[in-house]
């Protein structure tokens, strides 16, 4: 009897793909933040997951760290800040996943 064969693995996503799934997130993100703008506990879980998410994907930004605190204030969840961030995240140094083991420097 022969073992069937396992099925292939996904390839890891490409540097194209992998911005793009952010940018997806950020605005995914952003349509929901509307909703849960007046039940402070959801949006603030929703803000958290979505900064852990971006930077899973993305690697450390520092563009990411004030976009969190930005939407941690009250009324400000309506302006789209994660899209914005991530959007502009080629042009301020880009989106590419750190090298080595995904710690900062100087860890």
């Amino acid at each position: 009897m022969e073992t069937p064969a396992l099925p292939p693995t996904p390839a890891p996503p490409t540097r194209k793909k992998l911005p793009l799934g952010a940018l997806a997130v950020a605005l995914v993100s952003d349509v929901l933040s509307v909703g849960f703008e007046f039940v402070p506990p959801l949006q603030i879980g929703l803000d958290l997951a979505t900064g852990l998410v971006l930077w899973a994907m993305l690697g450390w930004r520092w563009p990411l760290l004030p976009a969190l605190i930005v939407e941690a204030i009250p009324g400000l969840a309506l302006f789209p800040t994660w899209s914005l961030v991530v959007g502009a995240l080629p042009f301020l140094g880009g989106t590419s996943p750190p090298a080595g083991d995904g710690r900062a420097p100087g860890r």
